[in-house]
């Protein structure tokens, strides 16, 4: 829809964002029904930009996996306090004598269970995207490091070929 009226706005001559949103504006408080925009189907030719959930079951000609430089955000798993389904709480002993704290077992437990859960996740989900696109995968992302980070690739390369 807006869109369309950006078109109108064009053909009537005027220029600038001031002068757009001025004529939106108006458009809104003349009419008080912008009317609705156009639903677009699913075999539109369109860019869609969606989570990988949301493309789970689709297929797309082009797929465009973006960020892929970022580790996975396992953050939760240094929390004081853990829980499980069927481990139940992790938590961490705290030594108020000697100042000091540790993970109990429990909690390193938890931890284990939880990252391989976690990781396991992400996996399907990194499973899922790479699935999605018919013809071309474009798969996009930001490393610092990126020569160091290259070498090590390649080492391990080098190592994988050597033991075939």
């Amino acid at each position: 829809m807006l869109f369309e009226r950006a078109k109108q706005y064009e053909t009537a001559s005027f220029k600038g964002l001031y002068n757009f949103i001025c004529f939106i504006e108006k458009l809104r408080l003349s009419s008080g029904d912008m009317g609705a925009a156009k639903i677009i189907g699913e075999n539109d030719n369109v860019v869609r930009i969606m989570s990988i959930h949301k493309s789970k079951g689709l297929e797309f000609p082009v797929v465009f996996l973006a960020s892929t430089g970022k580790q996975f955000n396992l953050m939760d798993l240094n929390e004081n306090l853990l829980l499980h389904q069927e481990l139940g709480i992790g938590v961490k002993y705290i030594d108020y004598e000697k100042q000091v704290q540790y993970d109990t077992l429990t909690k390193s437990a938890i931890r284990s269970k939880a990252l391989t859960e976690n990781l396991a996740e992400e996996m399907r989900i990194l499973y899922v995207a790479l699935t999605r696109a018919k013809e071309k995968l474009i798969i996009t992302g930001i490393k610092k490091d990126y020569e160091k980070q290259k070498e090590k690739l390649l080492q391990q390369i080098r190592r994988i070929r050597k033991t075939r």
